[in-house]
């Protein structure tokens, strides 16, 4: 099971007549309920591929919140620092569709996009 975030879509904005500027941000929330990694190698250095299925929110700068699902595919490496620690880098690749209200404009419908991250792990096992 995962659970990550980031940052999504900014948004900047002045007062006409003025200097002041705020910075509004969105985020992604991913719930990865089900993954499966796969490790190459039995010993203190393992690399591994991984793939999963799961829930994906955005809340956009202005309040919205749309919800819809994600794919995740990953390729990365696990150290072992000790009999029980590991450390870890992973690129996890999403594919995310969320599901957009009817606006007025437009019916319902699903939007895809798609997402890149890094992810840096700490992991204790016992």
């Amino acid at each position: 099971m995962g659970l990550s975030g980031q940052t999504h879509t900014s948004i900047r904005t002045t007062l006409p007549g003025t200097t002041d500027k705020t910075i509004k941000n969105g985020g992604m929330f991913f719930f990865d309920p089900v993954f499966v990694r796969v490790y190459f190698l039995k010993k203190r250095f393992q690399p591994l591929l991984e793939f999963g299925v799961g829930y994906a929110r955005a809340k956009m700068p202005l309040g919205d919140v749309l919800h819809g699902a994600q794919v995740r595919a990953g390729l990365g490496f696990d150290a072992w620092v000790s009999s029980q620690v590991t450390i870890g880098f992973t690129t996890v690749y999403r594919m995310i569709a969320l599901n957009m209200p009817k606006d007025g404009i437009t019916p319902a419908h699903w939007e895809v996009g798609h997402a890149l991250q890094g992810a840096l792990q700490l992991g204790l096992h016992w």
